[in-house]
């Protein structure tokens, strides 16, 4: 699993199995999951960013903007690994 930071265990079992229905190719429950984390935890980074590429995915175009904005505010609390 990618490295999450939240404070919130619930906004991250949401983003998890969001990570889980969207690489089994169900982008709107995907989505959902992803919409539901960051409503939980509105600087969980990852979430917003992973909401933001669902929403782009399904042509969202409003909702992709407003979550990949806030996904870049955000970069500062994510996690980096070096290789």
């Amino acid at each position: 699993m990618e490295e999450a930071t939240t404070a919130s265990l619930d906004a991250l079992k949401a983003y998890t199995l969001g990570v889980e229905r969207s690489r089994h190719g169900d982008y709107a429950t995907a989505a959902s999951l992803f919409q539901r984390a960051v409503q939980i935890d509105p600087d969980f980074a990852l979430a917003q960013q992973a909401l933001a590429r669902e929403e782009l995915n399904s042509s969202s175009s409003d909702r992709v903007v407003t979550a990949a904005t806030r996904a870049f505010e955000l970069r500062g609390r994510t996690t980096t690994r070096e290789q």
